[in-house]
């Protein structure tokens, strides 16, 4: 009993807490750019003059080594598959139509493709003006190789299309974007119709986006003109 009189009594101090001024933070530093940079690329890398090339001072490159990749892409394949194209195409209107639909074709090995498939064009007796055509209306044949669009206009030859008939080229764009099995299942649908064989293959020599058309569509032509 004596022993817990004796016991210093437990002082109730108030709660403090201790503050801590706050970190400061680090202030981002600003991108280190070089305009002489710029200008040097401009007239040595790219060839402007120095006129010209004071108008890209506002672009402060930091470092030349993704520009310089740009600048090679620029040089060995978009400018020379340009070049390329405008010599084939007749029109800037048929080159922007090209590139449209098929975006990829500036990037394509063109020096490459273009003459094996010019080459195979004219063996199967396309004329000159359904090459361009072609090319205009399906680009991407320039990218393929030369097995992979004999896969294409073999099936149109097989189907009774002269290469020289202006449809020729559209049946080779149809019978390359509709793949087999969708291209049998339109057949078969022609044929619940009442059609043979042998009428949908001129019907499609007559019009080849008959077969690019839904079965619905086409079902309800079908029945609209029989």
């Amino acid at each position: 009993m004596l022993r817990l009189l004796r016991r210093k009594p437990y002082l109730h101090l108030p709660y403090t807490t201790a503050t801590t001024s706050p970190t400061p933070r680090r202030q981002s530093q600003p991108l280190v750019t070089d305009p002489t940079l710029t200008l040097y690329f401009l007239q040595k890398s790219c060839k402007l003059s120095p006129a010209a090339a004071a108008a890209g001072q506002k672009i402060n490159l930091k470092s030349t080594k993704n520009a310089l990749s740009v600048l090679a892409l620029l040089q060995n394949r978009l400018l020379p598959n340009l070049r390329l194209l405008r010599s084939l195409l007749p029109s800037e209107a048929d080159l922007l139509a090209a590139v449209r639909r098929y975006p990829s074709i500036i990037l394509s090995d063109l020096q490459k493709f273009v003459p094996v498939q010019t080459k195979l064009l004219l063996d199967t007796g396309l004329p000159l003006d359904n090459i361009l055509k072609l090319i205009t209306l399906h680009p991407r044949c320039l990218a393929k190789f030369p097995n992979e669009f004999h896969s294409c206009d073999a099936p149109a030859k097989d189907m009774g299309i002269n290469p020289s008939h202006s449809t020729f080229v559209h049946a080779c764009k149809v019978i390359s974007k509709v793949l087999k099995p969708m291209w049998e299942s339109r057949i078969q649908n022609l044929e619940s119709l009442g059609w043979s064989i042998d009428h949908v293959y001129r019907a499609f020599a007559k019009h080849p986006y008959l077969m690019s058309s839904s079965k619905e569509k086409v079902k309800v032509a079908v029945e609209f003109f029989g």
